[in-house]
């Protein structure tokens, strides 16, 4: 994640490159991936350009099973 400095008060922000408003299933296993390796759920967000409650919802959901992860 890219970083700059605000303009007037010259403190140091992230740059948002990536927004997304709902999860595909590739976006939902890297989630659960993610927090499988021990990711909170703020972090998973800011990883993904989502909302938190966005990755709650996605990890609420039934898990990837085997056979799916063979055909990704």
């Amino acid at each position: 994640m890219a970083t700059k400095r605000h303009p007037v008060t010259r403190v140091l922000v992230n740059d948002i490159e990536i927004r997304r408003k709902r999860l595909g299933p590739i976006e939902r296993l890297t989630a659960e991936l993610l927090r499988r390796d021990g990711n909170t759920i703020h972090d998973i967000a800011h990883m993904l350009g989502t909302h938190h409650s966005v990755i709650c919802n996605a990890l609420r959901r039934r898990p990837f099973d085997a056979d799916q992860l063979q055909l990704i």
